[in-house]
């Protein structure tokens, strides 16, 4: 039998807050693809961080090719041949730079950077992911499918024998989750081992070789996935039968509470038009490149538009900053909640009260009383119960995160939310919480436009969904029965007529 390229062997590590692993056992054997899976707290982030060398487990032992290590950091998990595909992506540095952070190709003598065999070889690297980009560029600007798509693309850049993927499908089209998946399968053909960790149990079924899953901090079942079933998985990963990932809503659509009438930006979004009614959900969705996100960002105004009109009530126009669009009653929740939406230094109830200042009872003067005040009602409202209002959004776990985003829209009063990807990157009772929340918006009256790359939560959350194509809006399917189908959605996505 071949010697394990990782093993785990009762490892115990303890996070800033909270006991993260318990006796935590499990091996990755060569040239395989192992998944790991398990809701938000199971320890999945702490596997990641021990084998990159960030967190040092407590006690265990873990074996690299049948030798004890203890990981140091970054560079040595590097010099064991370890490579964590992180989402740190350095703005000011080019894409290609950020393909080989860390490496980069060095000329023999000088030993100055190659810059051409570099620019190269970054065109090689995510090309095997279905991507073309400048790769001499600076990263800044690109959207959050593209940087993840570059922080994967520098694993596997870095020839190393064990790639770690932290979620690396989420926000992907599905052109792009299918060239990932040739790309893993074609890496694990040449001999690497693949450490393939994911929310999606579809994924793991058809991907992987091996699952593991963590409940807790702790190991609950390691088996081959020729031996387990979709629904074994579910019940293990939530310890009981699973519970509705999209809870029902009556669909009661009001009159319309904005009306785009060709909306253009330049080379990315092209004469849309549509109807966003009170008191329903509508998807927008398209593959990646389709101007799903321009278009969001055109609407509130963080985004110029070319051309264009956007009608709230009485008032026609193109916004031409968000905080206008907030002042008509609009307000965007981006995709990227760390890097665009949140203060992570700052406390909870600045976070909450950036969009509130005009409902203050103090008329508009910020203080810190008048904060508290507002955050501790919405704490309670939207049920972050483990954070006070002077605690740093930043320690908060990414649903309630998520949910300081919800109530800053809930302080502004504002009556048309838009939400990019709300659910990236959180787990199913995460999702469904935040679903939740969205049903009870709408059972208010609240018009909700919301981007997502992902069909089942389209087809079980949205009254409408409507499909971009080439930046242009291929068609809007009625979903008001819950009985649109992927296929319906993927044809639109692909330029097929409605």
């Amino acid at each position: 039998m071949a010697t394990p390229r990782v093993r785990f062997r009762n490892i115990t590590a303890t996070a800033p807050s909270h006991r993260a692993l318990t006796d935590v056992s499990f091996e990755l054997a060569p040239a395989t693809i192992h998944a790991l899976v398990g809701d938000g707290g199971s320890g999945k982030c702490i596997i990641t961080d021990i084998l990159a060398g960030a967190i040092h487990p407590d006690s265990g032992v873990i074996e690299i090719n049948g030798a004890p290590q203890r990981i140091r950091d970054p560079r040595h998990a590097r010099d064991l041949g370890i490579a964590v595909a992180s989402r740190g992506i350095v703005d000011d540095l080019s894409i290609a730079a950020n393909v080989f952070l860390g490496h980069w190709p060095r000329r023999r003598v000088t030993r100055v950077i190659d810059f051409p065999r570099m620019h190269s070889a970054a065109r090689d690297a995510l090309a095997t992911l279905g991507v073309e980009l400048p790769v001499t560029q600076p990263a800044r600007g690109l959207p959050a499918a593209q940087r993840q798509l570059v922080a994967v693309a520098r694993a596997f850049a870095s020839g190393a024998d064990v790639l770690v993927l932290d979620e690396p499908a989420a926000g992907l089209a599905p052109d792009h989750v299918a060239a990932l998946h040739r790309a893993i399968a074609a890496a694990r053909d040449r001999g690497a081992t693949i450490l393939y960790i994911t929310r999606r149990v579809d994924e793991v079924l058809t991907l992987a070789r091996t699952v593991t899953i963590l409940r807790a901090g702790r190991t609950v079942l390691t088996a081959p996935i020729a031996d387990v079933t979709r629904e074994q998985v579910l019940r293990e990963i939530t310890g009981g039968p699973r519970t509705m990932e999209f809870p029902k809503r009556e669909s009661a659509p009001g009159p319309p509470a904005v009306r785009v009438r060709g909306l253009a930006v330049r080379d990315r979004v092209h004469a849309v038009s549509f109807d966003l009614r009170a008191g329903e959900v509508l998807g927008l969705t398209g593959y990646a490149g389709s101007g799903c996100s321009a278009l969001a960002r055109a609407l509130v105004g963080d985004l110029r538009a070319a051309a264009g009109e956007v009608t709230i009530g009485d008032a026609t126009g193109l916004f031409r900053k968000p905080r206008r669009a907030l002042a008509a009653g609009m307000m965007l929740v981006p995709a990227e909640r760390i890097r665009t939406g949140l203060s992570l230094d700052r406390p909870i109830r600045e976070n909450l009260s950036l969009a509130a200042h005009d409902q203050l009872p103090t008329g508009g003067l910020v203080t810190r009383r008048a904060e508290r005040d507002l955050a501790l009602r919405l704490l309670a409202e939207l049920s972050i119960l483990s954070a006070g209002p002077d605690c740093l959004a930043g320690p908060l776990a990414a649903v309630d995160q998520q949910k300081i985003l919800f109530g800053r829209f809930l302080a502004s009063r504002a009556r048309i939310l838009i939400l990019d990807d709300p659910t990236r990157g959180l787990d199913a009772a995460s999702r469904h919480e935040i679903y939740m929340l969205i049903n009870q918006l709408v059972a208010q009256a609240v018009a909700v436009l919301m981007i997502s790359p992902d069909p089942a939560e389209l087809l079980g959350t949205c009254d409408r969904i409507a499909v971009m194509h080439a930046g242009c809006l291929a068609g809007i399917l009625d979903n008001t029965n819950r009985d649109v189908t992927p296929t319906h959605v993927a044809q639109l996505a692909q330029g097929a007529e409605a």
